[in-house]
């Protein structure tokens, strides 16, 4: 979804409550989570819904969730055999050098969906959303990675795509030597400096990056802009949401100290519009996000590219994951979107409920804009 606007003759300005000076530390930007939970309880017939839905462009052991994703794909199930299995014993194997013992896997399956989205009716000519999907990671059958990227700008396509491409050889790479945060963190990290330093221009252009990291029965998700992950836990027969993320926009106060320090204002370009952040005498860029991948002009303002972490020992009541980008959440709430998922599982269509999903948050859409068409009326 593209975030940013043309050039416009004025911007009111918006009270800002707070701009004291905040630490300049990465430590401080990183919030302990409330997720970072013990349990002694395997998690059972769980899935992952990689969803990257965006009606604006679009075994044994214990297991885990689906993952859900743009992009018309069936839903599918890899099996690969163990390329280390007939390697010596006292080799420097990837299983050895993460644990001595193979971890429990906790993903059986995984779906995802993709829709293109249009402006004013007329179908956009780039989709700028991307998805990554490497299960098992590392060869490893109880490793896995999961992310969505949703691109914005001239180049948000490019930017995406760049990520997609990159940071998977690296991840594995940092995981022969680090823990799994560790790894995913300076994973994340490098590869938002490929994109900084890449041929084409990121001034302007940039992506949100959501990506889960699931190692056994521990995962890691590690969050830049306002795409979003949400476990879907059972409780009492219903299902409830735990969002993994929270959305880095100018409504929180730590952003937007952070955006007021380095000179940055927070205005919306209507009234009643959400708040982006522009230039102190400029009305550009009109993000409405406070960190990103790329957009390496408003750096200048205070955006920034550090991932929030968190990490979760899966339990036995996790049965899903929702990951998406914000053309699903603006329109659908998580505590919706897990009812649905729930509901199509029990019903035995765990297929189709991407599809689902994606139909759902486009006719929200569609009766929005009608609304707004009546109003104005």
């Amino acid at each position: 979804m593209d975030r940013r606007f043309p050039l416009i003759k004025s911007t009111p300005n918006l009270p800002v409550h707070s701009a004291r000076t905040i630490k300049n530390s990465k430590d401080n930007l990183i919030e302990k989570s409330p997720l970072r939970l013990g349990g002694a309880n395997a998690v059972k017939g769980s899935r992952i819904f990689t969803v990257s839905s965006h009606p604006s462009h679009y075994q044994n052991g214990p297991r885990l969730p689906p993952i859900i994703s743009p992009y018309e794909a069936p839903a599918f199930i890899p099996i690969i055999h163990d390329p280390l299995a007939k390697l010596q014993a006292n080799r420097r194997t990837v299983s050895n050098l993460i644990s001595p013992q193979e971890p429990n896997n906790v993903v059986i399956k995984y779906y995802l969906k993709f829709k293109t989205g249009s402006i004013m009716g007329i179908p956009k000519e780039q989709n700028q959303d991307s998805y990554i999907i490497q299960s098992p990671l590392l060869a490893s059958k109880a490793q896995h990675f999961f992310a969505v990227c949703d691109g914005h700008g001239p180049e948000g396509h490019t930017v995406s795509r760049l990520i997609k491409t990159t940071i998977i050889p690296i991840l594995e790479k940092k995981l022969l030597r680090f823990g799994g945060i560790d790894a995913l963190k300076f994973a994340v990290d490098e590869t938002c400096q490929k994109v900084l330093h890449s041929r084409f221009d990121c001034s302007f252009s940039g992506s949100t990056f959501v990506g889960v990291l699931i190692i056994g029965d521990i995962l890691w998700c590690a969050n830049i802009g306002d795409s979003k992950a949400v476990i879907g836990s059972s409780i009492n027969n219903s299902c409830v949401p735990i969002e993994l993320t929270k959305d880095h926009k100018p409504t929180r106060k730590d952003e937007v100290d952070r955006i007021i320090m380095h000179g940055g204002r927070i205005a919306s370009h209507e009234q009643g519009g959400p708040l982006r952040i522009w230039f102190k005498d400029q009305n550009i860029p009109g993000l409405a996000m406070t960190r990103s991948v790329g957009d390496k002009a408003s750096r200048l303002i205070g955006l920034i590219s550090d991932p929030e972490i968190v990490e979760r020992k899966l339990i036995s009541t996790d049965k899903f994951i929702i990951i998406a980008s914000d053309g699903l959440w603006e329109f659908v709430t998580p505590r919706d979107a897990v009812e649905m998922v729930h509901n199509s599982m029990m019903m035995g269509k765990s297929e189709s409920v991407c599809e689902r999903l994606i139909r759902e948050s486009v006719t929200r859409w569609n009766a929005n804009s009608i609304s707004v068409k009546r109003i104005c009326d």
